[in-house]
């Protein structure tokens, strides 16, 4: 009697962990003959969601920490035991105000996991103290090379008269009178008389014929009214002293910053700038004057775009 033959799948299971990933091969075979079969399955890793958090801080102020949640861990792992490393940003505690990208910096997982990150934004603001700090290098440069022209020059006119008055006058009256006498007497009289007479009477009265007028100083003002932060340089020359220049500060919407100049000053020139926290400082207008005078600039407009009146 023929007796079927009982047919046993004999599977060989790989449980791969920690970074083991690769093929797992499963054969299967029957009792009595040796035909076997392999079957082979391939293991990825998992993917890990890691979304940065948003953060904020005043300028001047260090960097907080910048945390972010995680979600798709396996099999009890936590966050600690899987992941290294932190997120990062550029902005530093001297970075004006505005926002800075978090990236995933150095953070990564083992080789159990790939990573999908999401980013966030670091916002870096002003506060009521440094809303008028200066909060990067300044440079400024004349906006004119032109010769400055000295203006309001004293005039000295001296007035030097000498007025020599030489009056010699010499005066000579010999006299001689020989008288002969029987006693033979001779009795000579001369009387020369000199009488000279010099006199010099040098006159010098310097003179100033011109008193200069001082000039009042100029008022250079910008007021904003734009959704940023704005700054401004005011440059000019004086007499003698050319390359001079001020410097505003930064301030915020519904601010106005006056700076005085010289009365003096020529080749006056006003840069204005605003703060967009996207691409950094940029030009909102220039103004240019040959010589000192007052002017009110006002600026306005959105965080992407600047115009300025007066």
């Amino acid at each position: 009697m023929h007796r079927p033959r009982r047919t046993t799948l004999v599977a060989l299971l790989v449980l791969v962990l920690a970074g083991s990933f690769g093929p797992i091969t499963v054969t299967a075979g029957n009792e009595v003959g040796s035909t076997t079969q392999a079957v082979t399955f391939e293991s990825v890793p998992a993917t890990l969601m890691i979304i940065a958090d948003d953060k904020t801080r005043a300028y001047g102020e260090a960097n907080p920490t910048l945390t972010y949640t995680v979600s798709g861990l396996m099999n009890g792992d936590t966050a600690e035991t899987v992941l290294t490393g932190a997120l990062a940003t550029i902005a530093t505690a001297g970075s004006p105000p505005g926002s800075y990208a978090i990236t995933q910096g150095s953070l990564a997982a083992n080789a159990n996991y790939t990573i999908s990150f999401t980013g966030a934004t670091l916002m870096v603001v002003a506060t009521a103290d440094n809303a008028h700090a200066v909060y990067v290098p300044l440079v400024i440069k004349s906006l004119s090379s032109a010769t400055p022209t000295p203006i309001n020059t004293p005039i000295q006119t001296p007035t030097h008269t000498p007025t020599p008055t030489a009056t010699p006058t010499v005066t000579a009256t010999p006299t001689s009178t020989p008288t002969t006498t029987p006693t033979d007497t001779a009795t000579p009289t001369s009387t020369p008389t000199a009488t000279p007479t010099d006199t010099a009477t040098p006159t010098n009265t310097p003179t100033a014929t011109s008193t200069p007028t001082p000039i009042p100083p100029s008022n250079i003002t910008v007021y904003n009214t734009g959704a940023f932060f704005v700054q401004y340089y005011v440059s000019y020359n004086l007499p003698g002293s050319p390359g001079q220049s001020q410097s505003s500060g930064v301030f915020n919407i519904n601010q106005g910053v006056t700076l005085a100049i010289p009365g003096t000053a020529t080749n006056v020139g006003v840069l204005v700038q605003y703060y967009t926290g996207i691409t950094g400082w940029q030009t909102a207008c220039i103004r240019a004057y040959p010589q000192a005078t007052d002017a009110v600039v006002i600026v306005s407009g959105s965080i992407y775009s600047a115009t300025c009146t007066g």
